[in-house]
């Protein structure tokens, strides 16, 4: 939120004098930065749930921006109207961005890559081994479902109401991932492949499913296939132990 501080005191110049409009675009970010805050945050460092609304408080900044410019002029202060805006413009920028600098300047590749990458290995490693029609269990319910085409079943609770509804497991910190039920979610959709954050301890899953490794290009793709499921072929068996260390590494 420290990255907000700029926007935030520039747009509330706008306030001194305010249209509806702008209330409006205040009342956008406010109730969804609320309910963020309600749901415990976001895992990922990005705020993707803020994101949507980010352009309301943008244009209240570039409202105060010109207010404040306009406010310096009048006070005869003789300063250049064009370079008090790009002056604060790109205040609100570097502010806006710092926590992020080392992405912006090319250092770090972008956020989600990495995860973006595994999941397209799963991609492959199912079109190599799993019929059209075989269901998949997911943790990560982006970019696998998405680009699979294949129907998914969110283990997280996203798009479950009875996950989303179990309380929140006391022993995992991470926001929005510490609610799941593999032993209902198994039984209620017989997922044919789990992926992402299997729990091999669970005795569910060593009852119902066993690691398998799929080679897609330089990676053995590693994840859980139902037992006895006709639906996946080609697949090597794997132990537990290699299904353990897999999750260590990527993918």
């Amino acid at each position: 939120m420290g990255t907000l501080a700029f926007p935030l005191v520039v747009g509330a110049i706008t306030l001194t004098r305010a249209r509806r409009w702008h209330f409006l675009l205040l009342g956008t970010f406010a109730v969804a930065l609320t309910y963020n805050l309600y749901i415990g945050g976001d895992a990922a460092p990005s705020n993707r749930f803020l994101l949507p609304v980010a352009p309301a408080l943008m244009v209240l900044a570039a409202q105060g921006i010109h207010r404040a410019m306009a406010a310096a002029m009048e006070c005869k202060t003789h300063l250049a109207g064009t370079v008090v805006r790009s002056a604060a413009t790109l205040l609100g920028v570097v502010t806006l961005n710092m926590i992020h600098w080392d992405h912006c300047v090319l250092l770090a590749r972008p956020q989600g890559t990495q995860a973006a990458h595994v999941n397209l290995l799963y991609v492959h490693a199912l079109d190599k081994t799993a019929a059209p029609d075989a269901t998949v269990a997911v943790g990560w319910a982006g970019t696998f479902p998405y680009f699979s085409g294949r129907r998914c079943f969110d283990l997280l609770g996203k798009c479950d109401p009875d996950v989303a509804r179990l309380p929140a497991r006391s022993d995992i910190a991470r926001a929005a991932h510490n609610k799941y039920n593999f032993g209902y979610t198994s039984a209620k959709h017989r997922p044919d492949v789990v992926l992402h954050w299997t729990d091999s301890t669970d005795q569910g899953v060593l009852q119902d499913y066993h690691p398998v490794a799929v080679p897609v290009d330089k990676w053995n793709v590693v994840f859980c296939v139902r037992n006895h499921s006709r639906k996946i072929k080609g697949a090597q068996p794997v132990d537990w132990e290699t299904f353990r260390r897999s999750q260590t590494r990527n993918p």
